[in-house]
Formats: structure tokens, C-alpha cells, sequence
């Protein structure tokens, strides 16, 4: 028999060394992976994926009101508040059975069509922002994209997989994609995008108040800490945010005269601590951004951009907010940052990419 001659180190080596000195399109590459780098692939399964969550969400899900009463603010404080959903189901039902849908087992109504419709369009914008701010901060042809589907993972069990408070809202979606494009618009300072977005984002839900402090804490300079920056920040920079509260009070003031005046206030505090004491529903707390919260606080220093971590000193207003006047059981109203946790998991994986040598710092 035969024995083979074994190759010595050395040229070993040497091979190595020339491979890894070819040119990237020479290199050997995985192929199986390839379509990873497709825009088709990932729009396509991005577009289908918000559709067939959008059909599920409204199919399956109850309407916490009649949506045909809400279209003319016909519901209790403060739901009809909200206004932008209003026109929008009304001008659905002004065209009537031009937008029915009939089949042999179903009939879609003119709001189900209008509903399932603005909550596939709000699901892939939703998307669309994240993976273009992820690209932003790692690429453009980074595969790292791909995580922005993270959105819809969020959306899944905020909306779809909660076991305790089932309910179908239609502003809950155009929310998640409006506040995630203005915290964009707020990290990339595009001030002509931002404005127009906060005043949309007003005027469909209230927790675009948050907005102005997301464009403050992202106008900073990323040297040193917190505090520091904040006393490096200019007068202009809080008039700016001044502005922007006095903007954002004003569209509330608006939407409530335009309803019918205000309600009775919501003060749910007592009740809220009551559920939170109550270990039966530690699970439906623990799954708040799809359980995405725990690689966030465990490996929050991996974010890298100090901008995109100073956003978590909110965290506490927010939860002050949501514990006095939100159901703590509706973890739907956390969706309005869905787009900023995709992005933070995006940069998390980054810096490991780095570390490992698989990406240089500098792509």
C-alpha cells in the first residue's frame, strides 16, 4: 500500500496566506448563502410576511369597538381621540362595495380590506426603516439587514401571541412604522422628514409625545456621558424640543375638540401594581418586545453607538407613563419601539462580527 506524502506546514501556510490575499470575488465563497444578498429575496419575503400577518391580525383578532362607529369618533374617551384612523376608515366605507371582497367561505367588508390593507403597508414600512437604518450603521451590503424582520418577530407577540388582552386597534401598526420613522428621522437629523412625521404621528396616537425626547437625546454629541452631554447642548437644541412639545400639545388639544371634548381621565395606577404583583402574569410582561428586552439589558454595552444607547434613559419615563394611564396586560402599547430594538440587536451583532474578524470596524 501506498503511503501518501503529507503535505508539509510551511506550504500549508503559505497557501493560506495566499488565499486570504485573493481579491473577494476570488475567494472561495459559501454559495448556499448567496441569496442572502438579494434585494428580490428580501422584499419579497418581507412583503409577504407583513400580508400574512396583516390578514391574520385582523381575522383573528377581535375589534375592541365597532370600527365602523370609531370612523366617526362614535366610541368612548380616549379612543376616538385618535383621529388619523378615522379618515381613513371613512373614506373606506365612502367607497363602499367597491373595496368588498366576496369568496365562496368569506366576505372581506370594506373596513376588514381597508384594515388589512394599512396594516400590511404600516408592517413593511416598518421594516423598510429598520433595515435602511441598519444599513446605516452597518452597510449596505451587510447581511445584517435581515434583521430588521425582527420588527415583525416584536409584532407577533405583541399582538398575535399575547395570551391575556386580545384586541384588534387600527392605530396600533401605523404607530409602530410612524414612530420608528421618526426616531430615523431624529437619528439621521433630517429635520424636513422628523417634523412632518410627528405631526402624522400625533395626530394617530398620543405616544408620539415621546418623539421630541428621541430627536433631543440623538442631536447630542456622542462624547462622554449622558449628563455631560447634556451640558455641552446648545439653547437652540431645547427650544428645538420646546418646539416640539408645543407642537405635539397642541395636535392632542386639536384631536380631543375635534371628537367631542375630553373624557373622564385614566388613572390606572392601583390596578396596574396589582397585576404586576401577580405572578401569573410574569410571562406576558417578560415577552415585551418579543423577549428581545433580555440580550438588550445583558449585552447592552455590544450597541457600540452611544446614541442609540442613551435612547434607554426613556425606558423609565416610559414605563411612569404606562403604568398611570395604560392597561400593563396590553403590552401592544410598547410597539412604538419595535424599530429601535431591531436596530439595537442589528448593532449588537455588528460589534460581534467585528470581534470575531469577520466584518472590519471601518464597514
Amino acid at each position: 500500500m501506498r503511503a501518501h506524502p503529507v503535505q508539509p506546514a510551511d506550504a500549508a501556510s503559505s497557501g493560506s496566506e495566499e488565499s486570504s490575499r485573493l481579491p473577494d470575488r476570488q475567494r472561495p465563497t459559501a454559495d448556499g448563502f448567496a441569496w442572502l444578498a438579494s434585494p428580490l429575496v428580501f422584499w419579497g419575503l418581507a412583503a409577504v410576511a407583513s400580508l400574512q400577518f396583516a390578514i391574520a391580525y385582523v381575522r383573528t383578532l377581535p375589534p375592541e369597538f365597532p370600527f365602523e362607529q370609531y370612523a366617526f369618533a362614535h366610541v368612548e374617551y380616549p379612543y376616538r381621540r385618535r383621529v388619523l384612523m378615522q379618515w381613513v376608515l371613512r373614506a373606506a366605507m365612502h367607497f363602499g362595495e367597491r373595496l368588498t371582497y366576496r369568496s365562496q367561505h368569506s366576505r372581506f367588508t370594506p373596513v376588514e380590506i381597508c384594515n388589512i390593507a394599512v396594516t400590511a403597508i404600516a408592517m413593511l414600512a416598518a421594516i423598510a426603516i429598520a433595515s435602511r437604518w441598519i444599513q446605516r450603521i452597518a452597510g449596505t451590503d451587510n447581511p445584517l439587514r435581515w434583521l430588521s424582520l425582527l420588527v415583525l418577530w416584536i409584532c407577533n407577540y405583541h399582538f398575535l401571541l399575547v395570551p391575556e388582552i386580545r384586541a384588534q386597534l387600527p392605530y396600533d401598526v401605523p404607530s409602530v412604522a410612524l414612530f420608528g420613522l421618526g426616531c430615523y428621522a431624529a437619528y439621521t437629523r433630517n429635520r424636513l422628514l422628523y417634523y412632518p412625521t410627528l405631526i402624522v404621528a400625533s395626530i394617530n396616537r398620543e405616544s408620539a409625545l415621546f418623539l421630541p425626547f428621541v430627536f433631543l437625546l440623538f442631536q447630542m454629541g456622542e462624547a462622554g456621558s449622558l449628563a455631560q452631554a447634556i451640558r455641552r447642548a446648545k439653547p437652540a437644541l431645547w427650544a428645538e424640543t420646546l418646539l416640539q412639545l408645543g407642537i405635539w400639545a397642541a395636535i392632542f388639544e386639536w384631536c380631543i375638540w375635534l371628537t367631542g371634548g375630553p373624557g373622564p381621565p385614566l388613572h390606572l395606577l392601583v390596578r396596574n401594581l396589582h397585576l404586576i404583583a401577580h405572578p401569573a402574569h410574569w410571562p406576558t410582561y417578560a415577552s415585551i418586545l418579543g423577549f428581545l428586552w433580555i440580550p438588550y439589558v445583558l449585552s447592552f454595552r455590544q450597541i457600540g453607538d452611544p446614541r442609540l444607547q442613551r435612547i434607554a434613559w426613556l425606558a423609565l419615563p416610559w414605563a411612569g407613563v404606562m403604568v398611570v394611564f395604560a392597561d400593563l396586560l396590553e403590552i401592544r402599547t410598547n410597539s412604538e419601539w419595535a424599530v429601535y430594538m431591531a436596530v439595537c440587536m442589528a448593532a449588537m451583532a455588528r460589534s460581534w462580527m467585528v470581534k470575531r474578524g469577520d466584518i472590519s470596524a471601518a464597514a
